[in-house]
């Protein structure tokens, strides 16, 4: 779904914890991701003490409490997560709103849900990195940094700056 902007994260062995926690599957348990639904990328989501909220474009809100019913599995490129199917209003909701049958789950482990696996949980990139890259490219527009599907954006260091904080403590 939509990415969001947040003042605190916290990091862990498994990423940032209950980043991608959540996902859309079909009918046959495959996965729902923005290649199959890019209409997802406009729905908002947001957790907060165990309640799930969902703002649709036209800010429509379906919230209610995480309750976590059916296991099911689920192949994210290539790797089995094991989920749990989310009980509520969402399934109804999201499925009207994608044109087709979906439902809502949610990884059993923190981190099963990140696209890169346990190898990599997390990543990171500068804006001046991103200028960097744009004026080697010899390309006038700037570079949109979603695009790396980076967990965190950093800005006011020198581009390059976070190739140097791998295995480091960073503190802003």
């Amino acid at each position: 779904m939509r990415l969001a902007s947040v003042e605190r994260i916290e990091l862990d062995t498994t990423g940032v914890r209950g980043d991608r926690r959540f996902y859309v599957v079909d009918a046959d348990d495959a996965l729902v991701n923005a290649k199959r639904a890019p209409v997802l990328l406009t729905v908002r989501p947001l957790v907060e003490d165990g309640r799930l909220a969902l703002r649709f474009p036209d800010e429509t809100t379906v919230e209610a409490e995480v309750r976590l019913g059916d296991r099911v599995e689920t192949s994210f490129y290539g790797r089995p997560v094991e989920g749990r199917i989310v009980e509520g209003p969402f399934d109804g909701a999201l499925s009207e709103f994608v044109g087709k049958a979906v439902r809502l789950a949610r990884a059993e482990r923190e981190g099963d849900g990140v696209d890169r696996g346990r190898l990599a949980p997390a990543s990171l990139v500068s804006t001046a990195s991103l200028e960097a890259l744009r004026a080697a490219a010899g390309v006038g527009e700037r570079v949109d940094g979603r695009r790396f599907r980076m967990t965190v954006g950093v800005d006011g260091v020198a581009a390059h700056s976070e190739d140097g904080w791998i295995g480091e403590q960073v503190l802003a």
